[in-house]
């Protein structure tokens, strides 16, 4: 008794509470049928939680007796968390002794359990192991039960646990609206098939679903105990929930990021390198399970999910190469007796920005090239898509990589705005790389500016994509197709807008239609689908707008126009749009969408001078077999990157960046990349005798 009344003094740990609290709670039949109770409820709320049950459950469906079993699974954490949350009201084993008073009101102590104490957060219990310490304090239930012992029980509220979420979605009608005793649940059981989810088949390594910051080599939750859903584009349904962190959650994640570099800055290069090349191994490794979570998460295609991973896997394998080419230079001074050289060293903390689009490719080119310099990073991954950066982290931890080099901080939409600000702003942060649109990277901008931050800015395209008479037309179509509709037109360097000469125009916007109207749209898992949707519904609202505009100006509308209502999820039509002008919205700002707009020119000059009326300079692409007008679009084209008769020319070794408002500074290639997170030291050495 007096170890439950010396808090202060910390004579009591977690564990000991989860152990007395749990043999007490299971006293009798009656208690355990009212933790139950409090489970389903406390799940009613959680959709996300839910589904992440299900994909624990579903491997282990045929014989759930083995997870029943598990002291380490998410389910016994749910299970411990709702004894814990046993509200002070209602049937107690023994409602007069003081044991039960006490230990109530301690587990729901702050002191212990955090500001969000009262709230059902089953990962604060990760590690608390339980053992059977006061076993033999309490009998349990009645009649034909009271013999078999609180394991017992256990073992059925669990696999009860496990087919009805196996069946259902549970739902609270209105969060907060409930009895958490034994007379009422007011929840409503939906049957799976009726809400179409979809379980995540990470079967290979369920382990990379991780669900909380990474911070150092712990899992963490936001200080706020805020957490956001992660939806299924496919789907418009929860299917994980991330910590909503916000700016009282930075200083830790840069300051453990820091205190890593201290030590970090100093590893040699080729034991950088092994780091990368194991990582990419591990990343290769796990190329099916990654696939599935970028398709759960922006909705492309499994086969586009696949291509993510490959592309990307080439920025760690590049990297690892470029560790051990970091040089400076020595220079022949003009003073007599004096040497002049230089040398490079790493930055310092760098901060990562990245989009919803391409989840893996953008972490893996940001961060192979900062921890090849020497620095160590915090990642802020898009809200729409935190869980494969996630899971990029457990394979980088297992790569080798020291606890802090890789932290990641997930946050929700409404909270990215102050959490990014508080990251770039924070005084131990040398180094800023944001991939996103112009409109925020001018804040980024702006951030940086006022700590005179270096900052890469890989921003919006509005690219241009010009087809010459004289060009091999299956050529130009295949790469377009590519180019155009990968990812539902997600892409920055996509084709915005299309130039065609005169004398081809009428054939080639015929045969785009043919082959457009080839392509299935559907859930990104469906074995047929060439198309998934857009990743969020505020692509929706833009896109239509913009056909709107451009209908309204005299557009043509050859195929799609509209939004596919009848898909559960963010689904649009595949869109062609035809006699496009200057003053139309698709002209000035890019669609991110499926919409190919064609336009018509007669001369290069022409083609040229449309392709540089605008105040992105991305990339442009041109198709021609003459070999001098090609050269000529090089120089004359106002864009970071030129496509020769390709449309895919992103790659590990070739700088990717941007000029005009599409940003400044290169991501990926020889050189250029790593010295973004290099700083240059000149040292000057005079002889002795020659001052």
């Amino acid at each position: 008794m007096e170890a439950w009344r010396a808090v202060d003094e910390g004579t009591i740990t977690k564990k000991e509470m989860v152990q007395t609290l749990s043999e007490m709670l299971f006293a009798n039949l009656d208690v355990s049928t009212n933790v139950l109770s409090w489970l389903i409820t406390f799940l009613a709320e959680d959709t996300a939680i839910q589904q992440q049950l299900r994909q624990e459950i579903t491997p282990n469906a045929e014989s759930p007796e083995e997870l029943c079993k598990r002291n380490d699974s998410l389910l016994h954490l749910c299970f411990l968390e709702s004894i814990r949350l046993r509200p002070f009201t209602g049937w107690t084993p023994y409602p007069r002794t003081s044991v039960v008073v006490d230990t109530l009101a301690i587990n729901h102590n702050p002191h212990f359990w955090g500001d969000d104490s009262h709230q059902f957060r089953p990962w604060r219990l990760k590690g608390i192991s339980i053992t059977n310490l006061r076993y033999n304090l309490f009998t349990f239930g009645f009649g034909t039960r009271k013999c078999l012992g609180k394991h017992f029980a256990e073992a059925m509220m669990k696999k009860f646990v496990c087919e009805l979420l196996s069946r259902y979605e549970i739902r609270v009608p209105e969060k907060g609206n409930h009895d958490l005793g034994l007379q009422k649940i007011q929840a409503t059981w939906v049957p799976l098939s009726d809400i179409g989810i979809a379980l995540i088949p990470v079967k290979n390594d369920p382990s990379l679903l991780q669900f909380d910051s990474y911070v150092g080599e712990s899992w963490v939750a936001a200080k706020s105990g805020k957490r956001f859903e992660v939806l299924d584009p496919g789907t418009d349904k929860p299917w994980a929930s991330c910590p909503a962190n916000s700016a009282e959650d930075v200083s830790t994640a840069v300051e453990t990021a820091h205190a890593a570099f201290e030590k970090y800055r100093k590893i040699n290069p080729r034991q950088r390198a092994k780091w990368l090349l194991k990582w990419h191994d591990l990343t290769l490794a796990a190329r099916e399970d990654l696939a599935q979570i970028v398709t759960h998460e922006t909705g492309k295609p499994l086969a586009e999910a696949y291509g993510e991973i490959d592309y990307s896997l080439g920025f760690l394998w590049f990297f690892s190469g470029e560790c051990e080419r970091i040089q400076g230079t020595v220079s022949q001074a003009a003073a007599p007796n004096r040497r002049l050289f230089t040398v490079k060293a790493p930055i310092g903390v760098a901060a990562a920005l990245t989009p919803w689009n391409f989840p893996v490719a953008m972490v893996l080119r940001k961060a192979g090239a900062a921890l090849a310099a020497g620095c160590t990073m915090v990642v802020k991954p898009s809200p729409e898509t935190p869980i494969s950066s996630l899971a990029l982290a457990v394979l980088a931890s297992r790569a080798g990589f020291p606890p802090g080099c890789i932290n990641i901080l997930t946050t929700d939409l409404d909270n990215t705005p102050i959490l990014s600000e508080t990251l770039i702003k924070h005084p131990l942060i040398k180094k800023v790389s944001f991939t996103g649109s112009t409109r925020v990277g001018k804040l980024v901008a702006s951030h940086c500016a006022q700590g005179l931050k270096k900052v890469t800015l890989e921003l919006g395209g509005n690219c241009p994509f010009i087809v010459f008479d004289d060009a091999n037309l299956d050529q130009a179509l295949e790469q377009l197709m590519a180019l155009k509709w990968r990812h539902a037109g997600q892409a920055c360097i996509t084709a915005n807008r299309i130039y065609v000469q005169a004398g081809i125009f009428d054939r080639f916007a015929a045969l785009l239609k043919e082959r457009t109207a080839a392509l299935v749209v559907g859930h990104g898992t469906a074995p047929d689908t060439t198309m998934g949707p857009l990743t969020t519904p505020r692509s929706i609202d833009k896109a239509t707008a913009q056909i709107e505009d451009a209908r309204r100006l005299g557009a043509d509308v050859l195929l799609g126009g509209n939004a596919l209502a009848s898909k559960p999820g963010y689904f649009f039509e595949p869109t062609i749009l035809s006699g496009m002008t200057e003053e139309m919205l698709i002209s000035k700002e890019e669609s991110f969408a499926p919409i190919a707009a064609l336009y018509r020119f007669e001369t290069e000059d022409e083609a040229v001078k449309l392709a540089n009326d605008t105040s992105m300079g991305l990339a442009s692409y041109a198709f021609t077999k003459n070999i001098d007008r090609m050269w000529r679009l090089l120089e004359t084209l106002e864009a970071g990157m030129i496509g020769m008769n390709t449309g895919n020319q992103s790659a590990a070794e070739s700088p990717f960046g941007g000029i005009k408002e599409s940003g400044y500074g290169k991501e990926s290639g020889k050189d250029v990349a790593v010295n973004e997170y290099l700083i240059t030291k000149t040292g000057t050495l005079t002889l002795e005798g020659h001052y």
